[in-house]
């Protein structure tokens, strides 16, 4: 029982005991006020006063996604509750022609090489640089593609807001020190670790030399991602294959954004690159 203070009853505090795990960075309120925010760690604890028997209003933000809402009554003791936010995709399509890099989180290894007719990015170091404020779920995009050095070059699909996580594919060319050369091969980054390889490494029909350009054509509808290969002298296109992503961890891997890298010490050149969303 509550205990008595001159024989008056003191009510006992009651409060809400409430674990929030989600994506870090996220803010909590409760009816407007700013309570806490999601660590790195992807989970935090708050104790909330209940002062009053009416429902309550939890809203979770996060620049980039939808608010998660929640409007009850909250009750004493412990709560877990899982906050999933949709990311706010992007409607509009993307063109870069590489006169700056103002549309790119670029690392500091990339640069932009003008010649007489144009622009391209040069692309080297294996810190991968992304598309800025740009979420994409299904869409269409293509790149022209250069590899002087006879290596090869690898691009980043769906990569998730910290740049950790996403879908990494690599094109060998015939001078390639990591892997077997001419072959088109899928990896997966999980939280910045080394690409975990997923899929069957595929055979390059196409005649890939470090004096020719390729335009690149990458399709992503759900959980499949196609890519095509064009040879700009031959006009010749040909498969890199369809691969469809069955693992427990596909959901985290539905929206993201583009970018290129490095697979090892390679240097390569993009131009002409356009992203057009799809419908869902």
């Amino acid at each position: 029982p509550p205990p008595f203070l001159g024989g008056a009853r003191l009510p006992l505090p009651r409060t809400a005991k409430l674990t929030f795990r989600g994506p870090a960075g996220a803010t909590i309120l409760i009816d407007g006020a700013l309570r806490g925010k999601i660590p790195p760690e992807g989970q935090v604890r708050i104790d909330y006063e209940l002062q009053s028997t009416e429902e309550q209003t939890v809203t979770v933000e996060l620049v980039g996604y939808h608010p998660w809402k929640l409007r009850e009554r909250l009750l004493p003791g412990p709560r877990a509750l899982q906050i999933d936010l949709s990311p706010i995709v992007t409607s509009t399509g993307t063109s870069e022609f590489f006169d700056h890099l103002v549309q790119w989180e670029a690392p500091p290894t990339w640069r932009v090489v003008k010649d007489a007719r144009n622009n391209r990015l040069e692309v080297q170091g294996s810190v991968p640089g992304f598309l800025k404020e740009k979420i994409y779920r299904n869409f269409e995009a293509t790149f022209t593609l250069w590899i002087p050095d006879g290596q090869g070059a690898a691009w980043a699909v769906r990569a998730n807001r910290s740049g950790s996580d996403y879908y990494l594919f690599q094109l060998t060319g015939p001078n390639a020190r990591v892997g077997t050369p001419r072959r088109f091969s899928t990896y997966l980054v999980r939280e910045g670790k080394p690409p975990e390889e997923v899929g069957t490494p595929a055979p390059l029909l196409v005649d890939l030399t470090p004096n020719g350009s390729y335009t690149i054509g990458v399709t992503i509808r759900d959980f499949t991602i196609q890519h095509t290969i064009t040879s700009n002298e031959t006009g010749e296109t040909n498969d890199l294959g369809i691969w469809t992503d069955t693992s427990p961890s596909r959901e985290d891997y539905l929206f993201g954004t583009f970018g290129f890298r490095a697979f090892h010490k390679e240097i390569f050149l993009v131009d002409d690159f356009h992203i057009v969303p799809l419908p869902t």
